[in-house]
């Protein structure tokens, strides 16, 4: 209906005044200055006080209407400025409307501006007509709306608890650059904007709203996208007060220039959705939505894409951040803080559809809250690149829950160790849980890792737990974790040191690893380890040592009220020197049930080698099944040792429980009262039943007592422990309840050596496989025999005192 009106207006007014313009042109050139000075006024037709109508500079005709009787012939000139700026009576010449200049003109203060294009129905158009510029200095407007691209706009006065403009309704800006007449494209309203509403596109231009906390901008529609360019501050939307909820129908942008493309309040920001994706450039701080204080919901239907300078790409909140949602990835690039979502406080739900991918210098590509973050949910995976802490979730308070849907992989490895951290989910704090769908992998130095500095939650991780280089591949915290849950397997890596690890400073909940934890060639691979007490651990395959010490290791620092081993404990195989490869060591030991064997790893010496393939307890093992068989070697025997209860009652110290083993025992050192170092300190330590369903080769089963000289169990100097301070109760012996061994006791061809079942008292002892019975004489400390095919196994009870 406007478009009508003003079309039959404009048609009205150009034939009214085209039957005076031969007379006209007539006076004009007879040199009549006053007639002269009045046609150069009028420029077009200016159709009455309120209403200017013109011909655009490709045909369009176009009507410039004030809502304030502001127009007479006097004023236009001053007020319009065109190009060309030709005598156009009759609107005749095309022409670019460069400037509407209100400066000066108290009488347009409050005034809306429309401008309207259309069609001509002759000379065709596309429907738009630009504006240069619009100048109110001083002047407070009320709506202004441009029927095509505006340059810039200036108003507003001193009092910025006015309105500098009412709202702003513009097709485009700056899309023609300064072509159009602008002497820039910087707009800059003081007071308060009510609603900035572009249809299409913002191409460089700087929309700025000032007036302290009263240079609020309520509310931003922007129907295409938000691109800067080469200049500092281009494509720029930008209020030093609160913006209320910004909508760009496409992307935002950065360009060459320092702070383009961006959306950004020194207030706080109701929120902000983006049809497509939010882009870095060249340029500082480019490609950015972002708020002084608080930050609302912000909505990325596409991808946060980093840029080549610093913190470009990114979405930031001097206070609080409500919720990020990116339809895409967050893809950091080679600039430190490229790719970013960074919070100075709390942090709400983070939803990535796609990649967390990090880029090439620190935190590129990664997620940031100085406060508590809310929880994360990454529906691709989280990669780290080869900077420092790229491709990282990362609170300095609490975390909420963290899904990741494929796998987190460390950044990758660098001499350098710049990748520290990349591919990351870290909480200076508190961790409520992580679930991975895929896989933990480590690349590079500390990368691929869980951890939290306080408690943790439940851990899942659908794949496998994979190390790479030092220290990589991990879960780690530093107060109490949870759970965790793994459907692959734990495995080391064989280039860094103790990776593929999980470690809990306080106490551990149920571990279930599906598959097998296997140590790597270097140290400290695949171990679980908690200064605390450790609910339970179950092992669906094996735990397998490796190459490297501490690789393939269980340590509870407190108690491991369960442990469960679908398949074998195997020590490492090496040529040089290795500790702990393969290895159960805790505080004490509820029940330990092992579906396969427990078999020694293998050296070609003795030195240097020792607990590969063992268990060793501070304290006292309750209950040990191995339903395969015990298997150690010459140089490196199975060792079972456990020191004793913790707190005794009357006669009773059981360091072991009990022990089970439905194959062979060979190669086996089974230890009581003794030290995981290996030092015998309780005298009276006690073994409980103990059952074998096959042979018994070349192995020793000791309760409280030391070799002699000679360094070997089953021989007359076999005695009772006696280091200084040793525990040695009067009246408590130490014993093995009973032994049970289904098929033979035998040692070895070897000359010299000798293996024995040592106790002050042995209660009950029965081997199947040997022909006649043993009768034991009653009491304690009277029963020596030899046993085995080769008599060089003795059962030996030894005196009570050295």
């Amino acid at each position: 209906m406007l478009r009508t009106f003003l079309a039959t207006v404009w048609e009205s007014a150009s034939n009214r005044l085209r039957g005076n313009a031969v007379s006209r042109r007539r006076r004009i050139q007879q040199g009549r200055t006053v007639e002269h000075l009045e046609v150069r006024a009028l420029l077009s037709t200016m159709v009455s006080s309120t209403m200017l109508t013109y011909q655009d500079i490709d045909g369009d005709n176009v009507t410039v209407e004030f809502s304030k009787p502001i127009l007479n012939p006097m004023s236009v000139s001053a007020i319009f400025k065109f190009s060309p700026a030709d005598f156009n009576v009759n609107n005749s010449i095309k022409q670019q409307l460069q400037s509407i200049n209100l400066a000066g003109i108290p009488a347009a203060a409050g005034t809306t501006i429309t401008t309207t294009a259309f069609r001509s129905n002759r000379n065709i158009g596309d429907g738009f007509a630009a504006v240069g510029q619009i100048l109110a200095n001083g002047l407070d407007l009320a709506n202004v709306t441009i029927d095509g691209d505006l340059g810039r706009i200036v108003a507003g006065n001193a009092n910025t608890l006015t309105p500098g403009v009412g709202a702003l309704v513009v097709h485009s800006m700056g899309r023609f650059g300064t072509l159009t007449g602008a002497q820039d494209l910087h707009t800059i309203l003081q007071g308060k904007l009510t609603s900035l509403r572009v249809k299409t596109d913002i191409v460089n231009a700087f929309v700025e709203v000032r007036g302290g906390v009263n240079g609020k901008l309520d509310s931003v529609t922007i129907g295409g996208s938000i691109t800067g360019g080469a200049n500092n501050a281009s494509g720029v939307v930008f209020s030093t007060g609160d913006m209320g909820p910004v909508t760009v129908g496409g992307s935002i942008r950065g360009g060459a220039g320092q702070s383009s493309g961006q959306v950004f309040a020194n207030g706080n920001v109701l929120s902000v959705s983006v049809g497509g994706s939010l882009v870095g450039g060249a340029g500082e701080f480019s490609g950015v939505i972002g708020s002084a204080l608080d930050l609302g919901a912000v909505t990325i239907t596409g991808d946060v894409i980093g840029g080549e300078s610093f913190r470009s790409g990114e979405i930031y909140a001097g206070g609080k951040m409500a919720s990020v949602s990116v339809g895409g990835s967050l893809i950091g690039n080679v600039a430190e803080s490229s790719g970013r979502i960074y919070s100075e406080s709390d942090m709400g739900l983070v939803a990535i559809a796609k990649d967390v991918q990090g880029g090439g210098s620190f935190r590129a590509g990664s997620i940031v809250s100085n406060g508590q973050l809310a929880g994360v949910t990454i529906g691709g995976s989280l990669r780290g690149g080869s900077g420092a802490s790229t491709g990282q979730v990362f609170s300095k308070l609490n975390m909420g829950p963290v899904v990741v849907t494929l796998n987190v992989v460390g950044g990758t490895f660098d001499t350098t160790m710049a990748d520290e951290f990349a591919g990351a989910i870290i909480s200076k704090s508190a961790m409520a849980s992580v679930r991975i769908g895929g896989s933990l992998i480590g690349r590079g130095r500390n990368s691929g890792v869980i951890v939290s500095n306080r408690d943790m939650g439940a851990v899942v991780i659908t794949g496998d737990v994979l190390g790479g280089g030092d220290s990589s591949g991990s879960i780690t915290s530093l107060g109490r974790l949870a759970s965790v849950t793994i459907g692959g397997s734990l495995i080391g890596s064989d280039t860094g040191g103790y990776t593929a690890n999980i470690f809990s400073r306080l106490g551990m909940g149920a571990v279930n690893i599906a598959g097998n934890v296997q140590g790597g060639a270097a140290d400290g691979g695949a171990y679980i380890s908690a200064n605390g007490k450790i609910t339970s651990i179950t092992i669906g395959g094996s735990l397998i040592g490796g190459g490297g010490s501490y690789s393939g290791f269980i340590l509870a620092e407190g108690e491991l009220t369960t442990l469960s081993i679908r398949g074998d404990l195997r020590g490492g195989r090496v040529l040089g020197q290795i500790f702990r490869s393969g290895h159960v060591s805790a505080f004490r030991i509820g029940t330990l049930v092992i579906d396969g064997s427990i078999i020694a790893g293998s050296a070609s010496t003795t030195l240097g080698f020792r607990d590969s393939g063992s268990i060793r307890v501070d304290q006292d093992i309750a209950s040990l099944t191995v339903k395969g068989s015990l298997i150690g070697n010459v140089n490196n025997p199975v060792v079972i040792s456990a020191l004793g209860q913790v707190a005794p009652v009357g006669t009773t110290d059981f360091a072991i429980g009990s022990l089970t083993v439905n194959g062979r025992v060979e190669y086996a050192n089974i230890l009581a009262g003794f030290r995981p170092n290996g030092t015998v300190f309780n005298a009276d330590a006690q073994i409980g039943p103990v059952v074998v369903g096959l042979d018994w080769i070349a192995s020793n089963l000791v309760a409280g007592a030391v070799p002699g000289a000679d360094l070997q169990y089953g021989t007359a100097d076999d005695r009772k422990a006696f280091e200084p301070g040793r525990k040695d109760v009067a009246g408590v012996l130490s014993t093995v309840s009973s032994v049970t061994i289904g098929g033979q006791v035998v040692g070895t061809r070897a000359a010299g050596d000798s293996f024995g079942f040592v106790a002050e008292f042995i209660s009950s002892f029965k081997v199947k496989g040997i022909t006649g019975v043993f009768t034991l004489k009653a009491g304690n400390n009277n029963d020596r025999f030899l046993l085995g095919l080769f008599r060089d196994v003795r059962l030996n009870e030894i005196p009570d005192s050295n």
